[in-house]
């Protein structure tokens, strides 16, 4: 066996990161044809992996140690620079009105700079099945760098260690490693949720180890040595890479729920085939897709701000075309910050102080971050507290009289009590800005919470796990003795998905909504609510029929598909049939597809939530009449 191991460079790993970054693209244009491009990401991890393993390794060879100060300086010149610039480029453009619907920018950007990205989205409450919704990050896409990040701030550690042992032990150690974190993440998901199967490191440790374990093998075995085997099946586990990254599902499914270490054992073969040669190899080393590869860093850093931006400023465009000039301005900026700042930084001339210098960038941007950007804002029932002081109604000391007389004359101000999820929240902003206008028409006040529906609690797997014990108190507690304090003439309840997404109870298995226990908790909750209020004395209990949620590609929503939300509906219309006069359902989902509004995604761009403008069209010319006909008001 040869003693010369130098890996050199491996163009067709270029090729590689072309084809991962590219998945990653499609998914990231809301194509539903690329529902599984982000599992090009765990492709990266892999080949990172390996290819941080396998230096090294190999400087533990010929050196018996690992420099591990030169490592981290490596690691600095490497990465910072693009990451710094494309958070400083962030910053800037939330100072000129981007990026203003993002709940709490600054920690983001904080979070992204300090490495810290995936537990700052993880503790946020956001999914990253949340990705195409109003007010996403623009740094979202930086978990996966933060994951990395952390890994390698103490692998170099590892293999010093390991640099004492057999060459045999170091691979054994290297594949219980990957064995163990791979067994974690199922266990992870059925603890914690889906979400921090997704996000959290340990979770997806076992990708990248799953390229250690092969970088070991490839330098124990020699780069000559490798079996030709893998000429041959390279080109299969790559087809087979392909049609996962099309066929698994967005935001739910085997991929987040710890299933990713088998997927990295195929991306391993397709590394460790790229190595060899054969036509796996030879496709890889395409020079448009080598070209593409050594700015993948740069293009993924960027992509994703500017995905935001372009939504933004043309939410009306046609998706093709649209996703071309994203891509195209993409490889542009990538390709003059690869050339003006990654290249001279990593390979010019007084290499410690380019590594002082990023190291200040870092601290600058962490500074402006701090100072310029939005802290924590309330979410999407956003309303200045002058509006909605305007708006509010006060305790009433004793029983009110008619809202309207016979001849549908209004005597006083409608009250109305707003209850239910993000979209409740949506129109409880649009009302009470209304009111807030017409205060002598309308009186409202808002115990919409984002995630929070009737079903009693439980835990989600995603975006509402930071609220459930808030909601339930507000749904079961607060809620029944306010009716009788405030006395609202109407109590208005607005839920699309928060009692359809799959919840697990007392640590037991995630329930989907078609479950006969979860349709039995349905049954006993949504009538203890409704009378509840009916035994309250509120005149009129309203619920709106919410209209199809969809995801950006335009894919209904599952509960639209499955019988959940009409299951849901034939509950609430049998309790309307026992109470006639207190309980209605306002069938807004007719209104909303007469009017077209589900055909314009301009409008609806996550495809639950309208925006601002639309919800206030909304509020004046549908709801604002029907609650006032409700009442007798003429």
């Amino acid at each position: 066996m040869s003693t010369h191991q130098s890996l050199g460079y491996r163009p067709a790993l270029d090729g590689l990161r072309a084809v991962a970054v590219i998945a990653v693209l499609c998914f990231h244009g809301g194509f539903g044809w690329a529902s599984g491009g982000y599992l090009g990401v765990s492709t990266f991890f892999t080949l990172s992996g390996f290819l941080i393993t396998y230096l090294l390794v190999s400087e533990t060879r010929a050196t018996g140690r690992v420099a591990i100060g030169q490592f981290y300086a490596r690691r600095v010149r490497r990465l910072m620079p693009a990451s710094v610039l494309t958070l400083s480029a962030v910053v800037v453009m939330s100072r000129l009105g981007a990026f203003g619907d993002v709940s709490n920018l600054r920690r983001d950007v904080v979070g992204a700079a300090l490495q810290l990205g995936n537990w700052a989205q993880l503790t946020s409450g956001r999914s990253y099945a949340d990705l195409f919704k109003t007010g996403v990050s623009p740094v979202e896409h930086y978990w996966s760098l933060a994951i990395e990040e952390q890994f390698y701030l103490l692998w170099p550690l590892v293999i010093a260690g390991l640099a004492r042992v057999g060459r045999s032990t170091r691979t054994q150690t290297v594949v219980a490693l990957f064995v163990a974190f791979g067994l974690a993440a199922p266990w992870i998901s059925a603890v914690w949720g889906t979400n921090a199967a997704y996000l959290s490191t340990p979770a997806r440790l076992s990708e990248i180890l799953a390229g250690a374990v092969l970088a070991l093998l490839v330098r124990s075995r020699g780069l000559e040595q490798l079996p030709k085997w893998l000429s041959h099946t390279g080109p299969l586990a790559l087809a087979a890479v392909l049609t996962l990254f099309v066929v698994t599902p967005s935001g739910r499914g085997w991929a987040y729920s710890g299933g990713l270490a088998l997927f990295a054992v195929l991306s391993a073969v397709v590394v460790g085939a790229a190595l060899v040669e054969g036509p796996l190899r030879s496709a890889l080393e395409f020079k448009g897709l080598v070209k593409l590869g050594t700015l993948s860093y740069g293009i993924y850093l960027l992509h994703w701000p500017i995905f935001l931006v372009f939504d933004e400023q043309w939410p009306t465009a046609s998706p093709y075309p649209m996703f071309v000039a994203k891509c195209m301005v993409t490889l542009a900026l990538a390709a003059v910050m690869n050339q003006v700042v990654e290249r001279p930084i990593r390979f010019g001339q007084n290499l410690e102080r380019n590594v002082w210098l990023s190291l200040g960038a870092l601290v600058v941007v962490i500074a402006l971050a701090a100072v310029a950007l939005p802290g924590a804002s309330p979410g999407f029932g956003a309303v200045p507290d002058t509006k909605r002081k305007a708006a509010e109604f006060t305790p009433a000391n004793s029983a009110l009289g008619p809202v309207a007389n016979a001849d549908g004359q209004l005597l006083r101000p409608l009250r109305v009590m707003v209850v239910g999820d993000s979209t409740g929240e949506v129109f409880a902003r649009a009302l009470i800005e209304w009111a807030a206008e017409n205060p002598s028409r309308m009186r409202v006040q808002s115990y919409a919470l984002g995630g929070c529906g009737i079903v009693k609690g439980g835990r989600f797997d995603g975006l509402a796990d930071l609220t459930r014990t808030e909601c339930d108190q507000t749904m079961h507690h607060e809620l029944p003795r306010l009716y009788g304090d405030a006395l609202p003439d109407i109590v208005l309840i607005s839920i699309t998905v928060a009692d359809t997404w799959a919840r697990r109870w007392n640590e037991g298995p995630l329930l989907e909504p078609t479950d006969p226990s979860f349709r039995k908790r349905i049954t006993n909750d949504y009538p203890v609510f409704f009378n509840t209020a009916i035994d309250a004395d509120v005149p009129k209990i309203v619920w709106l029929r919410p209209p199809v949620a969809k995801s950006i590609s335009g894919t209904p929503d599952p509960s639209f598909v499955n019988g959940s939300q009409a299951f849901i509906e034939t509950e609430v219309r049998s309790i309307a049939n026992r109470h006639p006069e207190r309980v209605e359902v306002l069938d807004y989902r007719r209104w909303f597809e007469a009017e077209g509004i589900g055909d314009k995604p301009a409008l609806r761009p996550d495809g639950i939530h309208l925006i601002r403008p639309e919800a206030d069209r909304v509020s004046a010319e549908f709801l604002v009449p029907e609650l006032m006909t409700l009442v007798g008001v003429g």
